[in-house]
């Protein structure tokens, strides 16, 4: 079917993220998400680390809608979870956000794929003074956390950033670039192994 939605979903303790990040897509994986966090121990033993793994390929989508996974998320690492992401291919936009966002150390990444560091929505249209004043301030606050996980979870500075945020895909950035800016911690390399340094790809 044509205009079937693919949404991401959420099995045991494993969560999709393979499609835009929507509330048509997304609800379903949310609850599920929320769902299994709240079940979790509130202290877990050092015997049975829960682990939650995030399976990435997505250009991204909604940043008010991600925004429940990263707290849901927060909240599972309170109770000791371990959250392993995976990027897979891509991960765009907010997508990439949450795929930084994973435990440090446990942030892996295809050879072959790439990270687009992004702000989309940063174009609106204005009638009225008073409404602009409001929409900008709302955009400030926005941007301001769309960034924070970069500025706390990897190398990239504020810079850098609002470099990537004006201008369209000058954020694009391969695994070897991750790597190197701290996006993850583990390249999966094509002939199948796990390695933290560029020197291992290289080196084949």
């Amino acid at each position: 079917m044509a205009n079937e939605i693919i949404k991401n979903i959420m099995v045991e303790n494993n969560l999709y993220i393979t499609s835009d990040i929507t509330p048509e897509t997304t609800n379903d994986a949310i609850i599920k998400l929320s769902q299994w966090v709240n079940a979790l121990p509130e202290k877990p033993t050092n015997e049975n680390t829960p682990i939650l793994n995030i399976y990435i390929d997505s250009w991204g989508g909604k940043f008010n809608i991600l925004h429940p996974i990263l707290t849901l998320m927060n909240m599972a690492t309170a109770r000791g979870t371990i959250i392993k992401t995976y990027n897979l291919y891509n991960a765009s936009s907010c997508a990439s956000v949450l795929a930084i966002s994973g435990t440090k150390g446990y942030r892996y990444m295809a050879e072959n794929a790439f990270n687009l560091v992004h702000f989309g929505n940063r174009s609106m249209n204005y009638t009225e003074e008073s409404e602009m004043m409001n929409k900008t301030k709302y955009l400030e606050h926005e941007t301001f956390r769309f960034k924070e996980p970069y500025l706390l979870r990897t190398k990239i500075t504020s810079a850098e950033l609002d470099k990537y945020f004006d201008h369209n895909f000058s954020g694009f950035l391969t695994s070897e670039q991750c790597l190197r800016k701290g996006l993850c911690d583990w390249i999966i390399t094509n002939d199948g192994r796990f390695v933290n340094n560029i020197k291992d790809i290289k080196t084949r």
